[in-house]
């Protein structure tokens, strides 16, 4: 599932891996790299990056990651 994708509203595009944990593809913070982030404490630390260095990243990732994370979907 992706958190976010690149968009108007999105320099991010973020999803739940298939191996466990979160990616981030072509990640602006890391020259255009796939990141792989291990936990939900991780990927909220690397979105909050995304923002600080005045990337794009909506609301609504955040919201549904705590969701997920809340509901035991992710950890």
């Amino acid at each position: 599932m992706a958190y976010c994708r690149f968009s108007m509203d999105s320099d991010v595009y973020f999803y739940a891996s298939t191996r466990g944990g979160f990616d981030c593809v072509r990640c602006l913070l890391e020259t255009g790299r796939l990141v792989h982030i291990a936990g939900y404490k991780e990927a909220v630390e690397h979105l909050n990056r995304h923002r600080q260095a005045g990337h794009k990243v909506p609301d609504s990732a955040f919201a549904a990651l705590r969701r997920d994370f809340e509901a035991g979907e992710i950890r």
